[in-house]
């Protein structure tokens, strides 16, 4: 069970202050059963999540105006079956489906703008089937395919356009079916390769966005239909037994394909908040002295900020270093490390408000940053 006692302050008056108390609790069962060439696993999962969430003005930091007052609930009850066959030695077939009941509801406490109470339930089921075929111990071909079913979140629901408590009466769910071909194997004993290439369609894709007389404050609707390609490539090479390198490269080339609301026709745009090149490299050296150093390399290319792709955001390159030492004394890890983030002082934006008004756009990053510490484990 989790608890949480939740406020913040936003940056504007009207409902600018947030406050809500959390219970979450979850469990499940799970039954086995294994023989040769055939696994099965099944099982029920039960979570539910309830808040109480208070709205008041913002005024300048002081809690003003009680505007929303509602309870908030959240029940899912989750069936599954994973199974998985092995015809052949080298042949892995993998045929999973899970079945999801949702729940939503909220009942208004605030009833002088009247009573928004209400209630959602959304009912699908999700088959995936999985084949990967082993070429030779260490090299294997796969291919995938999910279906996925993902509905808005309580935060996401009850951010309501209308100003009103309740939630947000034109969200739904949004659906996609995955495809996925790939490749890992070990090349000699020290080099592993990981390729993929990918397709994700999406229908009614959960997009956030702003209104102009809400500055700041964020809602959510369903685009239209959109579609996600890529290749995603690792690779990892031992240099010498101390000294391994890591790269990842993704290429991402996600677009709408059906998308329109009173602000224009979106189709053939490009996703807002995702890049289409990111590099990330990892040089980590871990002699058996106990002394070790890390470098983190990272490249984002340009994106945009706004579905209309009118708003472009640049890209940027960091480097971040780091170096300790670490010593086992009578089953005691001292770990004492020392680490510099953005290395070279780069100027860029750590997050992208999406679709955002008055230019609120850009939320800047830090910039060189020097740091200590040293970790104690048991």
């Amino acid at each position: 069970m989790i608890n949480r006692d939740f406020n913040t302050n936003q940056a504007f008056e009207a409902s600018g202050q947030i406050a809500f108390q959390r219970v979450f609790w979850g469990g499940g069962l799970a039954y086995q059963f294994a023989t040769k060439g055939y696994k099965l696993r099944t099982g029920l999962d039960l979570e539910n999540q309830a808040d109480n969430r208070q709205r008041y003005d913002n005024k300048l930091g002081v809690r003003t105006t009680l505007r929303l007052d509602q309870d908030e609930s959240f029940d899912n009850t989750g069936a599954y079956i994973l199974q998985e066959f092995s015809p052949l030695q080298a042949l892995r077939v993998v045929l999973n489906t899970r079945y999801d009941w949702i729940k939503i509801g909220v009942s208004d406490k605030f009833l002088s703008d009247g009573n928004q109470s209400a209630q959602r339930d959304f009912q699908r089921f999700s088959p995936m089937v999985g084949i990967s075929y082993s070429l030779s111990p260490r090299n294997t071909l796969y291919a995938n395919f999910t279906s996925n079913f993902e509905t808005p979140s309580l935060n996401e629901l009850t951010n309501n356009p209308t100003g009103q408590g309740g939630f947000n009466p034109d969200l739904n769910p949004q659906k996609s079916q995955n495809y996925e071909l790939g490749y890992k194997a070990w090349l000699g004993n020290k080099t592993r390769v990981d390729v993929s290439v990918f397709q994700i369609n999406i229908q009614g894709e959960i997009v956030p966005y702003q209104l102009p007389n809400q500055v700041g404050r964020t809602f959510y609707r369903n685009a239209g239909e959109s579609v996600r390609k890529g290749i995603e490539l690792g690779l990892s090479y031992q240099i010498i037994p101390a000294l391994t390198t890591y790269l990842n490269y993704t290429y991402s080339d996600f677009v709408y394909t059906s998308y329109k609301t009173l602000s224009g026709e979106f189709a053939g745009n490009r996703l807002p908040g995702i890049p289409k090149n990111q590099v990330y490299g990892e040089l980590r050296y871990f002699p058996k002295s106990g002394v070790f150093a890390v470098a983190q390399f990272r490249s984002i290319s340009s994106m945009y900020a706004n579905d209309a792709n009118s708003v472009s955001v640049d890209g940027y390159q960091t480097l971040n270093l780091r170096a300790g030492w670490q010593k086992h004394i009578k089953g005691i890890l001292i770990e004492p490390f020392v680490g510099v983030n953005n290395l070279f002082d780069t100027a860029y934006f750590a997050n992208i408000q999406i679709n955002a008004t008055a230019n609120r756009y850009y939320e800047t990053a830090a910039g060189r940053t020097i740091y200590v510490g040293i970790k104690l484990g048991i």
